[in-house]
């Protein structure tokens, strides 16, 4: 009995001085790298906050492509999605795609017309958001159509048989892995297991016009209100504006009135 409750003690003695391993730091920068070679060699890798080449680019991070490699690490503020794009010293963008704002460990990769960059990694919102459905077959199967149909038209000379074959075979095909793009993200907008992915897939293709808003207020009264929600409903409105005025802008027609107010207080 003695020899018994002594051996329990020491054991009991031994795990309490066995020195634990501190808790693992969590991770908060993104960390994006690869090899974009088989676009461009050199030149910049830029995210932004809303599509480059549009002139309303907020990019976030720039970094120069140097002999095909990226690399780039930063701490992610709001979680949301964003532009990416590379674009050669030229100023052309040969490539664009979206990704969302998390921490974790990312590979830029770059691919065929349908889908020219991407970034995959261990962010599970970016994975959910953007990568659960393109590993469906079906999905596969259109871009590999889309993809097949753009190198094929790429073969034929300008004229007749070119416009006929984009009619009939390339703008199906275009068509047909966008809409799938479009209910994947639509199912994810509209289904409430996720509120915070569920506000990404609506302002990022999922739904659209006053559906989206809706959809928006709905989610935004779970979450609360977003500086991300916040600039969508503003570009919206400004969209809405442009369509009225284009819609309305015409060979003869009225200018709308565009007088403004100088810093000296006199119109312009």
């Amino acid at each position: 009995m003695i020899k018994r409750t002594i051996t329990i003690l020491l054991t009991v003695t031994l795990w309490a001085c066995t020195p634990k391993e501190p808790p693992a730091e969590p991770v908060t920068d993104m960390h994006i790298k690869g090899n974009i070679g088989e676009r461009m060699m050199e030149g910049e890798f830029q995210i932004s906050t809303s599509p480059a080449g549009l002139g309303m680019t907020d990019e976030l991070v720039t970094v120069a492509v140097v002999d095909g490699s990226v690399d780039v690490q930063f701490t992610p503020g709001e979680t949301e999605v964003a532009w990416i794009a590379i674009q050669n010293p030229d100023g052309d963008y040969l490539g664009k795609g979206l990704v969302v704002l998390e921490p974790g460990n990312f590979t830029i990769e770059v691919g065929g017309p349908a889908e020219r960059l991407k970034v995959r990694g261990d962010g599970p919102l970016n994975n959910a958001l953007f990568y659960s459905w393109r590993e469906e077959t079906s999905y596969k199967k259109l871009v590999d159509a889309y993809e097949s149909a753009s190198e094929e038209i790429g073969n034929l000379p300008e004229g007749e048989q070119r416009r006929a074959f984009f009619e009939s075979t390339l703008l199906p095909a275009s068509q047909a892995y966008e809409a799938y793009k479009t209910d994947a993200l639509a199912a994810i907008a509209l289904d409430d297991g996720d509120p915070v992915l569920a506000t990404m897939a609506t302002m990022n293709g999922g739904l659209s016009g006053d559906e989206a808003l809706a959809r928006l207020d709905e989610l935004e009264a779970i979450l609360g209100e977003s500086e991300v929600v916040d600039r969508y409903r503003s570009r919206m409105e400004a969209h809405k504006q442009a369509a009225n005025i284009a819609k309305d802008f015409g060979v003869g027609a009225t200018a709308v009135d565009f007088t403004l107010p100088t810093l000296d207080g006199l119109s312009l």
